[in-house]
């Protein structure tokens, strides 16, 4: 058993000093956006029944849970996504609720998938839910805050915008089986074009439905292409998809995001509740996405209550990691006074402490044997003032060591 005692598991990190400084100081900033505007803050269990995340009609794959049974043999997972508990959160607990109801939440989601392709199997995550809004506006809003919320950092960003609802149209024309229909939306989403044509060549269905699939990975950019996919098909479904995606970005450019929006009708998340737009942001300087997002009307009809809804997340530790890149984080507290009592005089340090503390200071007490050794710890940490506790009290200025 000791062989691992000295490491940590595949995926994992430890965060040490300045690296938390900078999480818990971006955390704190979302945090605040959020709740300025006007969302309420939730909190639901690391760990979740599996049946959780398998209640909707196109669940997570088992393979990316990680599993574990409780007391009574129930299969477990920790939690691998943060909107299906807070479907089940809201369809569970909220009785006549006055909508929309505006949720965010900051927590830490866990995925065996991170395993296959490099990437951290533990991550945190902040997002917001907008829950029992549906139409044009919500939908605006949405990607508004969520770019608000990349602004206040000052970072070089981008949001692709789609429709997963044009995707699922064209599929369902095809009348293939779910295995199929995932696997062409896997190759899609990886714009892997070789493969992509491979199955769809093989299908015997329409050739006007087929073209448009082999199209979707490289219609993406500006306003061009919603021309371009319009001349691939005459599908009223798939053209009505497509004009109000096109309403969603003209509105966003009207709102002066014309430099930090752009297309890509190949957006077909992973994930299979988005039922409409679908988003994802990146930054300059982060490898991957840092948000994803979009609308999600079905998923709390599975939990027992019929609310359309959208929302986003944003990866905390991809935001973090680029900040603390660009600017300084206090990697350790900064503290003001030490007090030093040896071995004896405790109760004069304690109270000396405590009333430092109620002046504002922040202040610790020396576990040091000796002053010297104090005083040497002092200047190592940047502490100015040192207390000496006696008969009376010896108060010494410290030179930090250069």
């Amino acid at each position: 058993m000791s062989r691992f005692n000295t490491q940590i598991p595949d995926g994992t990190r430890d965060l040490l000093f300045a690296s938390c400084s900078a999480k818990n100081k971006v955390s704190e900033d979302i945090k605040v956006f959020f709740e300025d505007m006007g969302y309420s803050e939730v909190k639901t269990p690391s760990v979740e029944f599996y049946d959780v995340f398998t209640s909707n009609s196109d669940p997570l794959p088992q393979e990316e849970m990680f599993k574990m049974t409780d007391a009574k043999g129930r299969l477990l997972v920790l939690r691998p996504d943060c909107t299906q508990p807070i479907a089940r959160v809201v369809a569970t607990r909220f009785k006549d609720p006055v909508l929309p109801i505006k949720l965010h939440y900051t927590q830490n989601v866990f995925s065996v998938s991170g395993l296959q392709n490099g990437k951290r199997t533990e991550t945190t995550q902040s997002g917001v839910e907008l829950i029992g809004a549906a139409g044009l506006l919500p939908d605006i809003d949405i990607i508004m805050t969520a770019a608000q919320m990349l602004k206040q950092f000052g970072v070089d960003f981008n949001i692709e915008i789609g429709n997963v609802g044009l995707f699922k149209e064209i599929i369902s024309g095809l009348n293939i089986d779910e295995e199929s229909a995932e696997t062409i939306r896997a190759l899609i989403e990886r714009k892997n074009f070789a493969s992509l044509n491979d199955i769809l060549d093989g299908l015997s269905q329409s050739e006007g439905d087929k073209q448009i699939l082999k199209r979707l990975p490289e219609l993406f950019g500006g306003e061009e292409v919603f021309a371009e996919c319009a001349s691939l098909t005459d599908n009223p479904a798939v053209l009505e998809k497509l004009s109000y995606l096109e309403t969603i970005y003209r509105r966003l450019v009207d709102l002066g995001l014309k430099n930090y929006v752009s297309i890509d009708l190949g957006l077909v998340h992973h994930i299979n509740y988005y039922t409409g737009i679908v988003f994802r942001g990146y930054i300059d300087g982060v490898g991957g996405n840092v948000i994803s997002g979009g609308r999600y009307d079905d998923l709390i009809q599975s939990f027992g209550m019929s609310l359309p809804a959208t929302g986003f997340a944003v990866n905390i530790d991809a935001l973090a990691d680029l900040l603390s890149k660009r600017q300084d984080f206090a990697a350790n507290p900064v503290i003001d006074a030490i007090v030093f009592c040896g071995d004896g005089n405790f109760n004069q340090a304690y109270e000396l402490l405590e009333n430092l503390r109620k002046q504002g200071s922040k202040a610790e007490l020396s576990v040091m044997p000796t002053l010297e050794e104090t005083i040497a710890y002092a200047k190592c940490k940047k502490i100015k003032k040192l207390f000496e506790t006696g008969e009376t009290v010896t108060v010494m200025e410290v030179e930090a060591q250069k």
